[in-house]
């Protein structure tokens, strides 16, 4: 993520006003294009020259699709719907959709929670990574491309490291697939569609109010949709300007699996299942709830409605 370039050393910022034959005696690594470049930025602006005493890296390189994809989030894998899931790869299948997006919290890693379990037996690591790496490879066979990005789960083995681990080294733990699965350190992606930029996003912000993330999102990033997750909401609006759109993407996890979803009694709303794809720029919902299931009317699913 980091600029390459060789760092200017204090002690060359200093010798810049030497003549160039002098400089270049004692730099040899340095060349007279760079030495005349660096003399006239740092006469043009004297405090430039701190810039290179700590060369700060520039969080530029989020993961960008192109095209169509399908966008997945909140798996939370061992407490995952796998019969919705399977509808993932047939959804692409229907589509002929060859991009998958899971878009923060394939992992659930309650063993890392912060919170007291009330499961009576907590799925170990090991656990998720097998079940995540299988299902890794059945999704590969159809989709030739897979993105993840980084959800509120994944950063528990982060905070439990206390280190920064990328997501790359952390995605070896569990599939051998490399070139054409990719675990981003962002928390979104931008996906380039013929009617506008698509930020699909897991932020750290939860409301209990459906699409109020999304819609704040819409505020900040505004010219870009949001397909926002993390809430486990399933629903769809328009931003203030009325043109772009805000969704909220569901959750692959059942809640009939959460204990402290069904253990304790709250104020939370209830999760909707779903996930949804991209086609030539058009949202497609797919989700459990009848009144929204675009693509499950589009496949067949409500004949006898």
């Amino acid at each position: 993520m980091s600029d390459s370039r060789p760092k200017w050393l204090p002690q060359e910022i200093a010798a810049l006003s030497w003549p160039w034959e002098k400089f270049k005696e004692k730099f040899p690594g340095r060349s007279r294009v760079a030495w005349e470049h660096k003399r006239r930025r740092v006469a043009q602006d004297p405090l430039l020259p701190l810039e290179d005493q700590w060369r700060c890296p520039y969080y530029t390189k989020c993961e960008k699709i192109e095209g169509d994809v399908v966008v997945t989030g909140d798996w939370h894998i061992p407490f995952t719907d796998w019969e919705l899931a399977g509808d993932v790869i047939r959804v692409g299948e229907f589509l002929g959709i060859k991009q998958l997006l899971i878009a923060g919290d394939l992992f659930d890693f309650e063993a890392l929670s912060f919170f007291i379990p009330e499961d009576d037996e907590i799925p170990t690591l090991e656990v998720e990574f097998d079940l995540a790496g299988k299902a890794i490879d059945e999704l590969h066979k159809w989709f030739t491309s897979i993105i993840m990005t980084k959800g509120n789960h994944e950063r528990r083995i982060l905070a439990k490291l206390s280190a920064k681990l990328e997501m790359s080294r952390f995605q070896k733990l569990f599939t051998n697939l490399s070139e054409d699965v990719v675990f981003s350190d962002y928390p979104y992606c931008l996906i380039d569609t013929p009617t506008g930029i698509w930020r699909a996003t897991h932020p750290r912000n939860y409301s209990q109010v459906k699409l109020a993330v999304a819609t704040r999102m819409a505020d900040i990033h505004s010219t870009q949709n949001i397909i926002n997750h993390h809430g486990h909401f399933a629903g769809g609006t328009l931003a203030k300007d009325g043109k772009r759109a805000c969704i909220d993407n569901g959750c692959l996890a059942d809640p009939h699996k959460v204990a402290y979803k069904q253990l304790n009694d709250t104020t939370h709303p209830e999760w909707n299942q779903g996930f949804g794809a991209l086609k030539h720029g058009v949202w497609l919902a797919r989700t459990v709830n009848p009144r929204l299931d675009v693509l499950g009317l589009m496949m067949g699913r409500y004949d006898a409605l």
